[in-house]
């Protein structure tokens, strides 16, 4: 009967009836999905154009393969795209497409670009960027946002330092540098909260130390003063700590800091341009401007001669200098005795007071050429 049957819990819907309703992709997952698509697409295509190009030109049609027409054609546009996705409500989108933006700028084939493109970088897709995370893109995520902005920041401070080279050859970088400092300005005053007040001072100050190490502020005319008086605007406590005192150096030129630049590059595995190869010779010229010494010339055992430095008097020199060790080449050289001497007359024939002569200057025998005289013969008598 029906008394006798217990009734079934609640919730307790047939397991077959459940498995064979599939829940439907909604159209935020499908958008979610088509994003994600796009950006790795245009990683893809960002990281093969080079050798897509270089195909196209060896396999006899008229394509221009250069650096700079791959920049203009590809390069540019895809990573265009990458940062509009960048700038997305979504923060998993964003969070995605800055992974990506970061990754592209590390590619091998990006060092050959030249300072023009370079320029046409900060222009074209940083600066867009920088602007367009400004807005109130999404206002419920603000944890969401600020930490965009850090990673936007810090992405634009490491493409400024790594191709710092070619950017400082230009007539237009002090503009540049003017323009980076304003973003660092209206970015410090958008949210005060500690992710960007922690981040913008300290990636200001590693560029401002990078500008100051490689001589910039003394190969850039008013560099030093344009920086001084626009960081006085909104963090003036910086100056005191970085920028104390102009530069005074006169001698340093721009080949110069070009070269110490490439050696902290090479340094920090970064692959020199070719146009910081150029100028590696400039860089052995740093010293010899620096230096401020006398030349004494030092003569060597074979009689050449060598420039070396100088103290100013000889006693700072002898206090300097450590103990030759070995005897100086122009003293007598004492040689040992021979090994096999010939001993005319025993040790005891000498007086211990009288001076004992040299084995070399006692007379050797003279063999005789005619034999001694015998004497005569005598019988003996019996």
């Amino acid at each position: 009967s029906s008394r006798g049957q217990s009734p079934a819990p609640p919730g307790s819907a047939d397991q077959s009836d459940l498995g064979d309703q599939a829940p439907e992709p909604t159209l935020s997952d499908s958008y979610h999905q088509v994003s994600c698509q796009l950006i790795d697409l245009c990683h893809t295509l960002h990281v093969k154009a080079n050798g897509i190009f270089r195909s196209w030109a060896d396999a006899g049609g008229r394509v221009d393969a250069s650096a700079a027409a791959i920049w203009d054609q590809c390069w540019r546009p895809l990573l265009q795209c990458i940062a509009r996705l960048c700038c997305d409500c979504r923060r998993q989108i964003r969070t995605q497409a800055l992974n990506y933006l970061v990754r592209a700028f590390l590619i091998h084939d990006l060092q050959a670009l030249e300072s023009a493109q370079w320029e046409n970088c900060f222009g074209e897709v940083l600066f867009p960027l920088l602007a367009k995370l400004l807005d109130n893109i999404s206002p419920m995520d603000p944890i969401g946002m600020e930490e965009t902005r850090v990673r936007a920041m810090q992405l634009l401070s490491k493409v400024l330092l790594n191709h710092l080279s070619p950017l400082s050859a230009l007539p237009s970088f002090p503009a540049l540098w003017l323009r980076i400092l304003d973003y660092m300005e209206r970015y410090l005053h958008t949210e005060r909260s500690d992710l960007l007040s922690e981040a913008i001072p300290e990636s200001l100050k590693n560029m401002i130390l990078v500008l100051d190490n490689t001589g910039m502020f003394m190969a850039i005319p008013g560099l030093y003063e344009m920086t001084r008086n626009r960081l006085g605007t909104f963090l003036p406590e910086l100056i005191v700590e970085i920028l104390p005192s102009p530069p005074t150096d006169p001698g340093i030129s721009a080949a110069v800091a070009s070269a110490v630049l490439m050696q902290q590059q090479a340094a920090a595995g970064i692959q020199p341009t070719p146009e910081q190869l150029r100028h590696e010779q400039h860089a052995i010229r740093r010293e010899e401007v620096q230096l401020d010494l006398e030349e004494v010339v030092v003569h060597s055992g074979s009689g050449a001669t060598s420039p070396v430095p100088m103290a100013h008097n000889r006693q700072q020199l002898q206090q300097q200098m450590p103990p030759p060790p070995c005897p100086h080449p122009t003293a007598p050289i004492l040689l040992p005795p021979a090994q096999h001497q010939i001993i005319l007359h025993p040790p005891a024939a000498f007086a211990p007071s009288s001076p004992q002569p040299h084995p070399q200057s006692l007379p050797l025998p003279q063999p005789h050429s005619q034999p001694l005289p015998q004497p005569p013969y005598t019988p003996e008598k019996p």
